[in-house]
């Protein structure tokens, strides 16, 4: 379905590089039989292991980003999409950390506006998601405690977590969505698992947030 809709395209890729790091759901072959009608789409087999978390999805898209550096093409030529996503974000030191609980995307965005870029959120494009959204494929409840994990990850402000936690008693499952947060963060937070994000990072973030609920009051 994602590459129908992408080969549908007015504007279609400079280069697509797809990455297969061990994929179990027949992503080679599908990829394969495009790749030979589509001359911009790249296949890219990587050492895969069993283990299914976003850690894995920022390994496989640092592996393609290499193999498009390393094209005799001026990256610079690219579409502005790909412009914008790798080679302006890079310039400004934007990294895509490999969290097995998620938090990547949202890393970026804290560091390109630590790097004074402006991030926009396009709420008036429609996406249809074919499963829950956030789950990683496992069940809600896990999902709910890995999620209280990435705030710890990101350094979110003791304050601000809570106050989140309260906002999203309404979420499925009701109150329980925001327990099992809770737990998430503070069962990190007395293991004293190591961030991957800088003190500067999280000092930053912070202050936006706490900026963020005063501007509320």
């Amino acid at each position: 379905m994602l590459l129908d809709s992408v080969i549908c395209q007015t504007v279609l890729p400079k280069k697509w590089v797809i990455v297969s790091d061990g994929s179990t759901d027949c992503t080679d072959e599908i990829a394969t039989k495009y790749a030979e009608s589509n001359e911009y789409i790249d296949l890219l087999r990587v050492s895969g292991h069993n283990d299914r978390n976003f850690g894995s999805k920022v390994n496989a898209f640092a592996a393609g980003v290499v193999q498009l550096a390393g094209l005799e093409t001026d990256l610079g030529a690219f579409p502005t999409q790909f412009s914008c996503f790798g080679v302006n974000v890079m310039k400004k030191s934007v990294v895509f950390f490999p969290i097995n609980v998620g938090g990547e995307d949202t890393i970026a965005q804290i560091m390109a506006r630590m790097n004074g870029c402006e991030v926009k959120s396009f709420t008036d494009i429609e996406v249809l998601h074919h499963k829950p959204a956030r789950t990683g494929g496992g069940t809600v409840w896990r999902t709910r405690f890995h999620q209280g994990q990435q705030d710890y990850f990101l350094g979110h402000h003791v304050v601000y977590f809570l106050a989140k936690c309260l906002r999203r008693v309404l979420e499925k499952p009701y109150l329980f969505s925001s327990v099992l947060r809770m737990f998430g963060y503070f069962w990190s937070d007395l293991r004293r698992d190591e961030r991957p994000v800088s003190g500067s990072f999280i000092r930053f973030h912070r202050r936006e947030q706490i900026k963020r609920l005063r501007s509320l009051t």
